[in-house]
Formats: C-alpha cells, sequence, structure tokens
C-alpha cells in the first residue's frame, strides 16, 4: 500500500504542460505570424521552455499574432536586433543543475553587463547588481 501512495505521488508531483490547451483569442493583436517576434531564453539551462513547460504560454502569444522562437546559446547583438521581447525564467548555472545548495551562481556572464563588465545575473549572490543588467537591457532596446 505505501509503494503503491509513493508511486501516485510521484506521478502527480512532476509539473508537465497541457499540450492541449488551445487558447482563443476573439480580437488578436496582429494577424497570424505578422507579429513581433518573442524569443523564449532556452540556453541557460531553463526549467521553463517554449516546447516543454512554456508550451502554453507560447501558443497563446502565436493565438494573439505573435512569432515565438526558443533562443539558444548565448545573447548576441544580431540575433536579439531581431526580437521585440526576450522571455527569460528560471535560468540555472550548469553547477546548480544537481546542486540545489549556497553558492547559487548566475547563469549569466558579463557578456550582459556593459561596458564595465560588471558581473551580474539573476541568481545570488550577484542578485543586488540586477538592477544594472536591467539597465543595459533597457538601453540596448533604446538602441543606445
Amino acid at each position: 500500500m505505501v509503494v503503491i501512495a509513493s508511486l501516485f505521488a510521484l506521478a502527480q508531483g512532476q509539473q508537465v504542460s497541457d499540450t492541449t490547451y488551445k487558447p482563443y483569442i476573439a480580437h488578436p493583436s496582429y494577424p497570424p505570424g505578422q507579429g513581433p517576434l518573442i524569443y523564449i531564453d532556452e540556453g541557460h539551462n531553463n526549467f521553463h521552455t517554449r516546447g516543454d513547460r512554456y508550451l502554453p504560454f507560447a501558443l497563446l502569444l502565436e493565438q494573439d499574432g505573435y512569432i515565438t522562437e526558443g533562443y539558444m546559446g548565448q545573447f548576441e547583438t544580431a540575433r536579439l536586433s531581431r526580437c521585440r521581447i526576450m522571455v527569460i525564467s528560471n535560468a540555472l548555472h550548469e553547477t546548480n543543475i544537481t546542486r540545489w545548495h549556497k553558492p547559487v551562481l548566475s547563469a549569466f556572464t558579463a557578456q550582459l553587463a556593459g561596458p564595465q563588465q560588471v558581473r551580474v545575473g539573476m541568481n545570488s549572490p550577484y542578485a543586488a547588481n540586477n538592477f544594472r543588467l536591467l539597465l543595459n537591457i533597457i538601453r540596448w532596446l533604446d538602441g543606445r
């Protein structure tokens, strides 16, 4: 009885996206496939990806006319200039994939930190520098 209950708990505990989700938007913002490109980051050991846990999110955006693509690899200005929005969720440093204790390292390198090469990231111990990451993203979006 205990084994069956344990197996049931394991089966129920996994996060699985709803692949049957079919969103309907009566008045989409853009004609199908004519909206801006939205990248979903998949290059930083992300728990949520376009083809998996964020599939319902991607389908909703696509029903609204947006184009969604998974983004692998380092962030590059030429590639990022194609998109209007970059979604980053649960990025994880490779050393923290199986080690869930401190130090929790930044999933991002100084490549996003601008000319001063200030080390920033979404995770501790560099979370206090996230405002610099945000400012650099805003400057990039603003064309500076």
